[in-house]
């Protein structure tokens, strides 16, 4: 699970065709901002890296594909996905929703803004990523 979510931040870093984290800010459908493009971030990294042409449609199925496993990443290390799931989810509600029900955060880490703002900030992105790899850290320990 380490190896992925640390793939999340070197693929944003090595974006080749970078996402506009705040894309879907102002779109009340599909608002999703930072945490849907780090997947994205990483689908296209890996197309990149095989050569594969780059084309929308691809890129959400292999977004999709990422989130699935690193979905299965944490069902292996905690027996749920919901850390995983507070990473990407679309909303800060549903992010912090997920990472409150794992139970894995204390009352101060549930209070990170990736979980309590709607923002399109990689950096904010990133230190969670870095907050969720030390949990997984402290587990496998």
């Amino acid at each position: 699970m380490i190896k992925l979510l640390e793939e999340i931040i070197q693929s944003g870093k090595d974006a080749r065709l970078p996402l506009d984290m705040g894309i879907w800010v102002d779109n009340d459908d599909n608002f999703c901002a930072t945490s849907c493009c780090m997947c994205g971030d990483v689908a296209i990294s890996r197309m990149s890296k095989k050569s594969q042409e780059i084309d929308v449609d691809l890129a959400s199925e292999k977004a999709t594909d990422f989130s699935d496993e690193l979905d299965e990443a944490c069902w292996d290390v905690f027996g749920n996905s919901l850390l995983a799931r507070s990473i990407y989810a679309g909303s800060s509600g549903a992010r912090e929703e997920r990472a409150y029900d794992s139970g894995l955060l204390t009352e101060e880490e549930l209070k990170h803004p990736h979980l309590n703002y709607d923002h399109h900030s990689r950096e904010i992105a990133y230190d969670y990523v870095r907050l969720v790899i030390k949990k997984v850290r402290e587990k496998l320990s």
